[in-house]
């Protein structure tokens, strides 16, 4: 009966924890036939047996090209890590590349860069610029602008020194995205509060409202008008206790009849907008 890849490498780890024969034994018996295979799934598991000739399994796993064996293949001991490392350039796989220049001391960072910058994958951009010491944080950064993922301008703002905050905020706003935009005011040291309060407030959505009115520098009334137009008790009560708590008596009047004129306006606005 014929044996696949997986047959031969299930027989010899088998072989191996029997303890019934020894690696270099393995090598003298089967290392021949193995690297005739030319397959490198098997010369990648055969390399591993102590005494194995890793180089010249090593050879295959570079000629087939497959990033994520050449990425494993390199940590052998023995391996030529500038060969497997070449390979993954090649292949312009991103995750490879990334995960290539970030574990390995020597690695060639600015040309695995520049593949991931080219992949345009903005996930792996933001976890090069994140977590590669020395990247070119403006460069990943465009990748993530381009793409107007507004999840990911966030982070790339909160999470990575020296990212162009102005630039993503903006990204944010222009989304629309009402949750991002509450986080991004919320999370984000000198975020512009009442730009991102507009995109809260236009969404109409009574608990982001509720919730962004508590953030310094929050147009505090408005978003009350918004949660009192909405009739929804839950959040009028809310509101309300808040405000209870928060305005002190002498403010009381002055801010009443401000959210009863914005609450007006929204009206009015609202039913302008019907018509249109």
């Amino acid at each position: 009966m014929k044996l696949d890849v997986y047959d031969i490498i299930e027989l010899i780890d088998s072989l191996i924890k029997s303890g019934k024969i020894t690696g270099k034994e393995i090598c003298e018996r089967f290392e021949t036939q193995v690297l005739e295979l030319k397959n490198p799934i098997l010369s990648y598991k055969f390399a591993r047996i102590p005494g194995s000739k890793v180089r010249a399994h090593g050879k295959i796993v570079v000629e087939k090209g497959n990033a994520d064996l050449n990425y494993k293949f390199a940590k052998l001991s023995g391996a030529d890590v500038q060969a497997h490392e070449q390979a993954v350039l090649d292949s312009k796989d991103a995750y490879f590349n990334y995960i290539f220049a970030l574990e390995f001391p020597g690695a060639d960072v600015q040309t695995h860069a520049q593949v991931v910058l080219e992949s345009k994958d903005i996930n792996i951009n933001y976890l090069f610029a994140l977590q590669i010491p020395n990247s070119n944080v403006q460069s990943h950064g465009k990748v993530v602008l381009d793409s107007k993922d507004a999840d990911f301008n966030f982070m790339f703002a909160q999470q990575i020194p020296g990212a162009d905050i102005q630039a993503h905020a903006q990204a944010v706003l222009e989304s629309k995205n009402a949750n991002v935009n509450y986080l991004f005011a919320q999370q984000i040291s000198g975020a512009d509060i009442q730009a991102h309060g507009k995109i809260i407030l236009s969404s109409g959505d009574v608990g982001l409202n509720y919730r962004f009115a508590q953030i310094p520098g929050a147009d505090v009334q408005s978003h009350a008008a918004v949660i009192f137009n909405s009739g929804n008790e839950k959040y009028c009560n809310l509101m309300q206790k808040y405000l209870d708590e928060h305005i002190s008596p002498q403010q009381k009047d002055n801010f009443d009849t401000g959210i009863k004129l914005t609450r007006i306006k929204l009206l009015i606005d609202n039913e302008l907008n019907s018509q249109n």
